[in-house]
């Protein structure tokens, strides 16, 4: 988690958080909605249980974080 907290933070800059006003970072991922969530499905499937798990957690996560309504059309053939 700490990686990707940092790997966030040089790929969108320090400030990119919402509690301070940044969300360069959001933008950019839910513009890419439809390729994450494809991705994450995928590894959903993947022969690892903690790959899986970890997918869905990131999937989640990204629910919370931009918004169901932005992922409901690229997600919706994955739930059954």
């Amino acid at each position: 988690r700490l990686y990707s907290i940092e790997s966030w933070r040089l790929m969108f800059g320090e400030n990119d958080d919402k509690k301070e006003g940044g969300d360069a970072g959001m933008r950019e991922v839910a513009a890419q909605a439809e390729g994450v969530v494809k991705y994450y499905a995928r590894m959903c499937d993947a022969d690892n249980h903690v790959v899986r798990e970890a997918a869905c957690q990131a999937i989640a996560e990204l629910a919370f974080r931009i918004g169901p309504s932005c992922l409901g059309p690229y997600l919706a053939p994955h739930v059954s």
